[in-house]
C-alpha cells in the first residue's frame, strides 16, 4: 500500500507542474443493501434487508489541477459499507444470531425489535477526475465541479452490531460480533464514482468543500452466497490547502 501511494504520488508531481493541493474529505453516507437473486434456504434472514444504514468515512485527497478546469485527484483513505437487518415482533426463544443466545425476556410489554448492522471496513483509494463547470453569475470565489472515476479497497476489518429493542441479552443492548458474523464479505471492494462539489475559496490557498457522490459497486460484497450489493448515495465535506 505504501509502494502505491509512493508512486501514485510521483506521478502526480512528475507528469505536470500545474498547481498541487492537499485535503482532507470526510464523507457520511446511506448504505441500501440488495441482495441478489439466492435459493430461500440461504437468503431468508437476508429479506428483512429493507432499511438504510449510515456510516462515515474520510480520506487524503492530493490533487492535481491539470489546467484551467481539469484535475486529477488520488484520495487514500478509510472506507467502510453497511447494511442493516431489521427483525420485528420477536418473541421468547427467538434467535438474533447464532453466536448470542436466545431470548429469554418473557415480559409482554414493549415490541421485542433486534437491529444487526453489518459492517465492512476497508483501506484504499479513490481516484477521481473532475470538470470545472462554467456557470454564469457565480461569484469569483465559488465554482462547481463535475466528475468520476473509481474506488479500490482492501478489507481490514468485518463485524455485526446488534442493537435490542424492548429487551436485552445478557443484561447488553448492545453486543458486537467479530468472529462468525454470519456474513463473508469480498477482500476487495471496487466502485464506480460519480460526484459534483461545490467549492468555495475562503482565501488565496484556502478552499471549503461541499458536494454530493455515489458509489455504485462494480463487483459484490460478499465472496459467498446470498450475493449483497450495497450502493451508497454519499455527502462529501471537507478543506484543501494550495501547495
Amino acid at each position: 500500500m505504501k509502494l502505491i501511494l509512493t508512486c501514485l504520488t510521483i506521478l502526480l508531481f512528475a507528469t505536470t507542474r500545474a498547481q498541487l493541493s492537499i485535503g482532507v474529505i470526510v464523507e457520511p453516507a446511506m448504505n441500501i443493501g440488495t441482495v441478489g437473486s439466492q435459493p430461500e434456504a440461504l437468503s431468508d434472514s437476508f429479506t428483512r434487508l429493507k432499511k438504510p444504514d449510515f456510516n462515515t468515512s474520510f480520506g487524503i485527497e492530493i490533487k492535481n489541477q491539470i489546467d484551467r478546469y481539469a484535475s486529477f485527484s488520488v484520495i487514500p483513505g478509510y472506507y467502510q459499507t453497511n447494511f442493516l437487518i431489521v427483525k420485528e415482533d420477536l418473541q421468547y426463544l427467538d434467535f438474533i444470531h447464532p453466536e448470542l443466545r436466545a431470548i429469554r425476556d418473557q415480559s409482554q410489554g414493549a415490541q421485542k425489535n433486534a437491529y444487526l448492522h453489518y459492517r465492512q471496513k476497508y483501506i484504499g483509494l479513490q481516484l477521481l477526475f473532475a470538470k470545472k463547470l462554467q456557470i454564469q453569475g457565480l461569484p469569483n470565489s465559488t465554482f462547481f465541479e463535475l466528475g468520476g472515476g473509481l474506488g479500490a479497497h482492501y478489507l481490514v476489518g468485518n463485524d455485526v452490531k446488534i442493537r435490542t429493542e424492548g429487551f436485552a441479552i445478557d443484561q447488553q443492548y448492545i453486543h458486537v460480533i467479530s468472529q462468525n458474523t454470519g456474513f463473508n464479505p469480498s477482500n476487495f471492494s471496487i466502485n464506480a464514482i460519480g460526484h459534483a462539489d461545490l467549492n468555495y475559496q475562503l482565501d488565496p490557498s484556502t478552499f471549503i468543500i461541499a458536494g454530493l457522490k455515489l458509489n455504485i459497486p462494480v463487483v459484490g460484497n460478499a465472496n459467498l452466497d446470498p450475493q449483497i450489493r450495497v450502493y451508497m448515495p454519499t455527502l462529501r465535506f471537507g478543506i484543501r490547502f494550495l501547495l
